[in-house]
């Protein structure tokens, strides 16, 4: 692989020739950047390769870690292979995406919804808003939801007169006071370490009290090598074991150095694809045909069932603001509301700016409250959202906008085969929300 040139001084362009010579045939991240259209953007690259290494894997490994135990159930040990196949995809997607930004060599694209746009005009940028909007703000009302039903498990045996619902508010205000604060990714990284601490604590939890678990019920349990039936329904839980897409445009332009995004976005998954077998193999091992998800449900009541619980609960309401803040920085960027825009004030601006967040996270709050199976609702949405913009938009976006002459054979064969797979795990995830919702209904009727 030919080594990417030097940094260029701000003051010199890039010839059609150049742009054509940096990208044919390559695949590694081009960094080709213009001071002025980053200010005028409004970018701030003040973050490590540690912040965004940390970002990365505190929203990516949190949710998955939960239900890896349960894919496994679903495929039987092949899994494993599965498992392998989906963290290679994203990687591979994940870098794609972020080449997608650079794509036009005089200036960086501000995020996933340009890229639909540069990529298919306003129906492209259109149909990226809609999953990437849906995925940003429905992942913290699931998070809240979550959140809120461990927090009124925990305190029912201390007989805490708070429901779920009061809790979900109460945890609202809690987030809501770091999310109006932090500024930029780097400080979201604080919030990104001690989430990402806990999410390892969890992982740690739950193997060591299942190997413990294991002679009293070994023999209890079944295990299959494989049951093709399930293949496809593992292969969709395991792809959106790896869902953080919607956040990786925003980790990589606070990057000082984002010609490391690669290497970062690589180091993420591999510790992450590690956490997820270190969970998934003792459990599926120990529980077998019986393990449930959220894992820690099948792990032994008492003390390390809570400890569990308690560190999982601050794991996500630590990823909320990740989520909601990739979501903000879109929406303030639309509006204008940022401090590179001269016609505000500093007042203004912060005014503004807090507004615009405490109105989302009480929408958060609402909806996580007023509907009463929204898990299952979301459940649909996600699947979609997730599916398409996890990997069939950076595979189909990259072929669009390189061309088959510039990315090569290769590159085109692992996209089409990435973007099949991707609408394979959509639509079996949408299947299968349906028919949950069907029984909801069903069960209010």
């Amino acid at each position: 692989m030919v080594k990417s040139a030097s940094p260029r001084p701000d003051n010199v362009s890039i010839s059609g020739e150049s742009r054509a010579c940096s990208y044919d045939g390559k695949f590694e991240h081009s960094a080709m950047y213009l001071e002025p259209a980053e200010e005028k953007l409004g970018l701030v690259r003040n973050a490590s390769n540690t912040s965004a290494f940390i970002n990365i894997v505190c929203v990516v490994a949190g949710s998955g870690t939960l239900g890896i135990p349960y894919a496994l159930r679903q495929s039987g040990w092949i899994g494993l292979f599965l498992l392998m196949l989906s963290a290679v995809m994203s990687n591979y997607a994940g870098a794609l995406l972020i080449k997608c930004l650079y794509y036009d060599p005089k200036r960086r694209l501000s995020g996933f919804p340009e890229i639909g746009y540069e990529a298919f005009g306003k129906a492209g940028r259109a149909l990226v808003l809609a999953f990437n909007y849906t995925l940003l703000l429905t992942t913290p009302v699931l998070y809240l939801i979550l959140a809120g039903d461990n927090l009124a498990a925990l305190m029912q045996p201390l007989n805490v007169p708070i429901t779920m619902k009061a809790w979900v508010w109460i945890l609202t205000v809690a987030v809501c006071i770091p999310f109006i604060v932090v500024k930029n990714m780097k400080e979201v990284a604080v919030m990104s370490f001690f989430g990402s601490l806990a999410t390892v604590c969890v992982v740690i939890v739950v193997a060591v009290m299942s190997v413990a678990d294991f002679e009293q019920t070994r023999m209890d349990h079944q295990h299959d090598i494989a049951r093709p039936r399930y293949f496809p329904i593992a292969l969709c839980m395991f792809a959106f074991s790896y869902g953080g897409n919607v956040i990786y445009p925003q980790v990589e332009e606070s990057m000082r150095d984002p010609k490391s995004w690669n290497k970062v976005l690589l180091a993420a998954n591999f510790l992450i694809t590690s956490m997820y077998i270190l969970t998934g193999v003792p459990c599926y091992l120990v529980y077998g045909n019986t393990v449930k998800s959220p894992v820690y449900a099948s792990i032994p009541s008492g003390a390390p069932q809570n400890i569990a619980m308690v560190v999982i609960t601050i794991h996500v309401l630590l990823a909320i603001p990740i989520y909601l803040f990739s979501f903000t920085m879109e929406i303030e960027r639309m509006l204008g509301i940022t401090q590179a825009n001269e016609r505000f004030s500093k007042l203004t601006w912060l005014t503004f700016r807090t507004i615009l967040r405490i109105a989302e996270l009480c929408f958060c709050a609402t909806i996580a409250i007023i509907i009463p199976f929204f898990g299952d609702f979301m459940a649909l949405l996600g699947a979609l959202a997730s599916g398409f913009l996890l990997l069939v938009f950076p595979c189909l976006f990259y072929v669009k906008l390189f061309g088959l002459a510039r990315i090569g054979w290769v590159n085109f064969v692992a996209c089409i085969c990435i973007c099949i797979i991707g609408v394979l795990c959509a639509a079996i995830g949408t299947v299968d929300a349906i028919t949950a919702l069907v029984k909801d209904f069903q069960g209010v009727a």
